[in-house]
């Protein structure tokens, strides 16, 4: 999958992770943000990105919290 975009491929490039895995997820979740990744700008990336990784983490600490509640 190749974007036309340098933000969005540097990005992909950068994380040394399997690119076509990457892309696909990347383009995922800047679309679930209403976001094209052919067209998405660093300031959008950026937010999409700390949204998702706060979406993220709330999820794993929901999850923590209910494994800690049902040991009790």
């Amino acid at each position: 999958m190749e974007i036309n975009n340098e933000i969005f491929n540097q990005i992909v490039e950068f994380t040394g992770l399997p690119k076509e895995e990457i892309a696909g997820e990347l383009t995922y979740i800047l679309s679930s943000y209403g976001l094209n990744p052919a067209t998405v700008t660093m300031e959008q990336l950026r937010d999409a990105m700390t949204n998702y990784l706060q979406d993220v983490l709330l999820e794993v600490k929901n999850q923590i919290s209910g494994a800690v509640d049902s040991n009790s």
